[in-house]
């Protein structure tokens, strides 16, 4: 077996994982509305959501300083969200990518709590987007 192949076994494994001890946590993302000048329309701004399966964690000791060592603060109550590219949220069981990437303006409700997008790592060893690691504060 080539080591994409065990690269993507293994994530396979892990978002098998998450899936099954994960969280289902919302990510929200607002889109501002606009004016056209010419028509005098304006038009709406957009929520959009989704939900996935995710791990909400805390921040190990050794990795909370290289990452200030970095010039990337994390705070004390930050946590990461580990949030797998392919998702099983429905009750058939197929794996399906997420309806979008999150980005900085996303907003995920956790654990029964708000968290506003910090920094966001992706998990892409072999090229093929596997993972997210958002780093979320309160």
């Amino acid at each position: 077996m080539s080591l994409r192949a065990e690269i993507l076994d293994g994530m396979a494994e892990a978002a098998a994982v998450v899936a099954e001890i994960g969280d289902l946590v919302t990510l929200e993302v607002s889109t501002p509305g606009g004016y056209d000048p010419v028509t005098g329309v304006t038009t709406p701004g957009e929520i959009k959501t989704q939900l996935a399966r995710a791990i909400l964690d805390n921040y190990n000791l050794q990795s909370s300083g290289t990452q200030f060592a970095d010039g990337t603060q994390i705070l004390r109550d930050d946590k990461k969200l580990f949030l797998p590219a392919m998702q099983d949220v429905d009750i058939t069981g197929a794996m399906k990518p997420l309806d979008w990437a999150p980005t900085l303006e996303t907003k995920v409700t956790a654990a029964g709590q708000l968290w506003k997008v910090i920094s966001i790592q992706t998990i892409n060893p072999t090229g093929d987007l596997l993972a997210y690691e958002l780093q979320v504060r309160r």
